[in-house]
């Protein structure tokens, strides 16, 4: 996982750390969200069972947890069914007054699939 810079994660983490209204389940897996974000609020490949093992709780938790986070518009969630059946995660922050810069979600979301097929080819 590529981090951008530290001054961009700091402002993810403090905007995650920020948010109220969150299980600490929830909670937990933004800041850990954050702490892998690009300084586009970007973070990609994180599976949700890696993200459980992370925060200390089952799978299903994990995506529970995510889905209300993306149903309060903390984050985006994009997921593509690859060839192995495996359905591999991208997801946005949605924290205010930050842009993605040079391309649009739409537009990383069809980068990164297109790198994550010639990496399986």
């Amino acid at each position: 996982m590529q981090h951008m810079g530290s001054q961009m994660n700091a402002k993810a983490m403090e905007w995650a750390h920020a948010q109220t209204s969150l299980s600490i389940l929830q909670k937990s897996i933004l800041i850990h969200l954050a702490s892998l974000a690009d300084s586009g609020m970007f973070v990609e490949g994180q599976s949700q069972q890696a993200l459980a093992t992370l925060v200390g709780c089952s799978r299903s938790a994990a995506n529970r947890a995510l889905n209300n986070l993306a149903r309060l518009g903390r984050i985006r969630i994009h997921r593509i069914l690859g060839r192995d059946g495996q359905m591999p995660c991208a997801y946005f922050l949605n924290c205010p007054g930050e842009k993605m810069s040079g391309e649009s979600g739409s537009e990383r979301i069809l980068r990164w699939n297109k790198d994550r097929r010639k990496a399986a080819a």
